[in-house]
């Protein structure tokens, strides 16, 4: 007898459901026969904590029926998401032996931790800046740490970090747009998420720059904002043509206290094509490193 799986999206985008198919019939387990079911109502995508416990709440009247037929499920959003308490509920009121049920959450986070190497760490790219609290602190929660000692401030945008774990960075799209924008633009978001991610993992505030045109003029000057971005360029229209943007790091790092670092200054030498179009070069910078790419 086969081991059944039900693989559950709780949305109500099919796309989404037929994504999983290749990937998860792509591990070839013997004696394992998958289901894949899609909600029939509720939200096509789900965003935030309301969208989960309405989710919930839709799928679970029509799952219940199918516990009788399936060995084990798993709860296919990425989020701490009710369904996986609600199933192991009904499957232990049902059965004397419960069945095992699992979001694909807690399962990431298990298969991080066994392939870390010590002193390693992992983290984790979403959708909407939403879920960098609401998976974080999950994630902590599952790793036996108290939210208030992994909270690395006083509020709730605060970012979630521990030892092992690096924190939840975003791309800004929702689930849908995930899979419906254009695929350069999802890979340049979801780059540019997991490079922050790489980085120092938060925006570099007072960071001295300069930007220099081919002929060594400089264009312009300042420090980046709170939000790490050189807002001294707003407004300014480049020419086609061959650019320097310098970074003063030394600086930087000395008003961080930071008095071990290998780059004292970084130049990003960037080409515009195309003087209409906009222009993001992000700097991912780290005491020993930097890193840097076009974004969007």
């Amino acid at each position: 007898m086969p081991y059944r799986i039900l693989i559950i999206n709780p949305n109500t985008t099919v796309a989404m459901t037929d994504a999983l198919r290749p990937l998860v019939e792509g591990l070839a387990y013997n004696d394992t026969v998958y289901t894949f079911w899609t909600a029939p109502e509720g939200p096509a995508s789900i965003n935030d904590e309301i969208g989960c416990k309405e989710s919930a709440e839709k799928s679970l009247p029509h799952l219940i029926p199918l516990i009788a037929e399936h060995d084990a499920f798993l709860v296919a959003c990425y989020s701490p998401h009710p369904l996986v308490t609600a199933l192991r509920h009904e499957t232990s009121t049902r059965d004397s032996t419960p069945k095992p049920v699992i979001g694909i959450l807690e399962a990431s986070v298990s298969a991080a931790l066994n392939t870390l190497d010590p002193d390693e760490s992992f983290g984790v790219v979403s959708t909407g800046k939403v879920w960098e609290y609401l998976l974080g602190a999950r994630i902590c929660s599952l790793l036996g740490s108290k939210a208030a000692e992994a909270h690395s401030g006083d509020n709730d945008s605060a970012p979630y970090r521990t030892k092992v774990f690096a924190g939840v960075e975003t791309t800004g799209l929702n689930a849908t747009e995930l899979h419906d924008a254009p695929e350069a633009l999802v890979k340049t978001k979801v780059q540019e998420a997991a490079q922050r991610l790489l980085g120092m993992g938060s925006p570099a505030s007072g960071v001295p720059f300069a930007l220099y045109a081919s002929d060594a003029s400089k264009v312009a000057e300042g420090k980046t904002n709170s939000d790490g971005r050189t807002e001294d360029l707003a407004g300014i229209q480049l020419e086609k043509g061959a650019y320097t943007m310098t970074f003063d790091t030394a600086a930087y790092f000395a008003s961080q206290h930071v008095h071990d670092y290998f780059y004292p200054k970084v130049d990003v030498h960037f080409h515009v094509a195309d003087a209409s179009s906009h222009y993001h070069v992000p700097l991912i910078l780290s005491p020993f490193g930097f890193s840097t790419y076009r974004g969007s």
